[in-house]
């Protein structure tokens, strides 16, 4: 656990050809004799041999009728008829026989059509908790049978295809085919700059939470969940909170946010959308968590550019990013369609650039938890123009499985519809758990901690906006008790913006045995190797060329490793 003062390191070999097979789905026609639909009353209807529901588990009881469609079928004798008669959550699935494998990349495709167009989501799914979602497309359909394909890389655990809407409607699928194909291993080209002080960004959820004591670390602020204070105190900096009612504005939170982060010498990412207020809302008593109509678009077009022409003038010179909506593809933040959302971006977009030349949109904040299909159908339709950097939310149940399947597959999404020129940021990641927490043991939360920001970093995040260093659903705590003294993790987060800003990453790698080793570089040319195994404790060999001569921990001490040949290596880098 530790950082040496590499030239190399075992590398994983690219494969030498890439192998394509077909991967089992049973009847993928959706012929035979269909079963009736038994566990909840809400769910009637029969359904393909194969095939079944997941939704018997959604408290808020969603009208589903499920048929076999003998009259239409895209081919075969049938088709399977979907129809979500009421509520907001249909989940049609598959679990597939053999589990995903690490290494490969999967490709799904079908045939699907509807009543009148809607919007379903299909995506590769983890079977069991965390539940990850790996890849996925977002389809708006027709009247007439359209084809879909979707293709992208996983974890290597047992999973399923899900088909998801959540808007009343009826459609059909038929002819679903699946193949894998194995990919090239290889490691990352880490960016070629030095990692700027604002790489390390961090979220705020509570007015009262003092400006950690972490040597200047961190570098940017989203602000996003700013509210009041837990017991009611204090005023919130998001839209409902500064504009409650028509006309009328309260700054004083948001001006207080605003000026801590510039007296310490961070800038801002403000997020505009997934607050509206009940006044401005289109639909004022859509559920949201945060309060009735906050996940629907503003009520005119004339609210919206309002809001944004009001706060991007008041804070013009000290707010420069703007992030349009946070995670509109979670319909407790939005509630419009996505072609509105675009519609919504292109104003923004407009009035922010009138306001001030300088300022920089980013796309809104995609939590990825279907995967990355909502950003697929977004950049298709024209989003990507409408912005300067893309946003995205880059939760995962480790570290490294940013690294093994959701980074290629968002990357891979962006190249297709040629923004990879764009800065891809990751805009809000941490471990939470709703409503019970619970707590990581402080090594491992340290640990995670510092991987994260490498792992990041080297796969080509611009930025990283940690998820949140005060909220109550926090599995990593940062400080202790006083909300001042820091604990291991926030002692960790201290030192690798430390070991990293301002240096240079010339590579990270993996050996066979599962260790990773980043190779860092400062101005006056010094390496620094940061080495860590999450997989297993193990003695590493330290190569000669190295010379090593210290060790410095995430606990922040140092000790002195002259004639040492051998380093103990686990989970904390």
């Amino acid at each position: 656990h530790s950082l040496v003062a590499m030239a190399t390191a075992f590398a994983m070999q690219p494969a030498a050809s890439q192998s394509v097979a077909s991967f089992p789905i049973s009847n993928p026609g959706f012929e035979g004799t269909y079963v009736p639909m038994a566990d909840c009353t809400n769910i009637t209807g029969d359904v393909a041999p194969g095939w079944g529901d997941n939704t018997c588990w959604d408290d808020k009881r969603p009208v589903i009728r499920y048929a076999k469609d003998n009259v239409n079928p895209r081919s075969g004798a049938s088709s399977q008829k979907i129809t979500l008669v009421s509520g907001n959550r249909v989940q049609f699935t598959q679990t597939f026989s053999l589990p995903f494998e690490i290494g490969k990349r999967y490709t799904i495709s079908g045939w699907m059509r509807a009543q009148t167009p809607m919007f379903v989501t299909i995506f590769l799914r983890e079977a069991g908790p965390p539940y990850s979602g790996y890849i996925s497309k977002l389809v708006k359909l027709s009247t007439t049978w359209t084809r879909f394909e979707m293709a992208g890389a996983t974890d290597g655990t047992a999973g399923g295809l899900f088909i998801l809407t959540d808007s009343p409607g009826t459609f059909w699928i038929d002819d679903v085919t699946a193949q894998s194909e194995t990919l090239p291993i290889s490691n990352p080209t880490p960016p070629s700059a030095a990692v700027p002080r604002a790489y390390f960004g961090m979220h705020f959820n509570y007015p009262s939470t003092p400006w950690p004591r972490v040597s200047n670390a961190i570098g940017s602020v989203r602000i996003w969940d700013a509210g009041p204070n837990l017991n009611g105190s204090g005023i919130g900096s998001q839209w409902t909170d500064v504009n409650g009612t028509t006309g009328n504005y309260i700054w004083s939170g948001l001006d207080a946010r605003v000026a801590a982060a510039l007296a310490n010498n961070a800038d801002i990412v403000y997020t505009l959308g997934g607050r509206t207020p009940q006044w401005a809302s289109a639909r004022p008593d859509a559920f949201s968590p945060y309060g009735p109509g906050q996940c629907a678009e503003p009520k005119s077009d004339q609210v919206w550019q309002d809001w944004i022409r009001t706060i991007a003038t008041r804070y013009k010179g000290k707010i420069k990013l703007w992030e349009v909506w946070n995670e509109p593809d979670l319909s407790d933040f939005y509630c419009g369609t996505p072609d509105k959302l675009i519609d919504l971006a292109r104003q923004a977009y407009t009035v922010l650039k009138q306001v001030d030349p300088a300022n920089r949109v980013l796309t809104p904040g995609f939590s990825g938890y279907a995967g990355p299909g909502y950003l697929d159908y977004y950049l298709a339709q024209g989003g990507g123009q409408y912005a300067d950097i893309v946003a995205y939310h880059f939760y995962v149940d480790k570290p490294e499985d940013n690294a093994r399947w959701r980074m290629a597959n968002v990357q891979s999404t962006i190249r297709r519809y040629g923004a990879q020129t764009k800065p891809l940021w990751n805009t809000e990641q941490g471990w939470l758990e709703i409503p019970s927490p619970t707590l990581f043991p402080q090594t491992k939360g340290a640990a995670y901690v510092a991987r994260a920001h490498l792992l990041n970093w080297a796969y080509g995040l611009g930025r990283y906006y940690y998820y949140t260093w005060d909220n109550q659903w926090n599995q990593i705590q940062f400080v202790q008790a006083d909300n001042v003294t820091l604990t291991p993790a926030g002692t960790a987060y201290r030192e690798i913006a430390q070991w990293m800003t301002a240096r240079v990453m010339e590579s990270l790698t993996t050996d066979v045995n599962g260790t990773y080793v980043a190779t860092l570089r400062d101005a006056g040319g010094k390496k620094y190797r940061v080495l860590w195994n999450p997989l297993q404790q193990i003695q590493f060999a330290l190569p000669p060329s190295w010379s090593v001569s210290s060790q410095r921990t995430l606990a922040g001490v140092t000790t002195r490793k002259k004639k040492k040949t051998t380093v103990a290596i686990g989970e904390s880098p």
